[in-house]
């Protein structure tokens, strides 16, 4: 597939949220304060956003637009989160 091809960013956005194990609507408050704890995100308004979206299940554009944040900043922040997931579920084969 083409990165021209209509729906290429959406399967590298599910590729990516498969990696992370961050189903929208199926992560808990706890798993992502500690996720939040692990990014520089402060803002108020972009973190009730992706809680919004990650813990509640609202879409990306639902989070957004409920919560006045601009689409880039919360696909961003939701990227840093992602990251900091996968690297999460790395480092816990250490733990075992």
């Amino acid at each position: 597939m083409s990165n021209t091809q209509p729906g290429h960013k959406t399967a590298l956005k599910r590729a990516a949220i498969d990696a992370a194990g961050l189903i929208p609507g199926k992560v808990s408050e706890e798993q992502f304060e500690l996720l939040m704890d692990g990014t520089s995100i402060r803002g108020d308004a972009v973190s009730k956003a992706l809680k919004d979206h990650l813990v509640h299940g609202l879409t990306p554009v639902e989070a957004w637009e409920k919560h006045d944040v601009n689409r880039s900043q919360f696909s961003r922040r939701l990227s840093g989160l992602l990251e900091v997931s996968i690297r999460a579920r790395k480092l816990s084969q250490f733990y075992r």
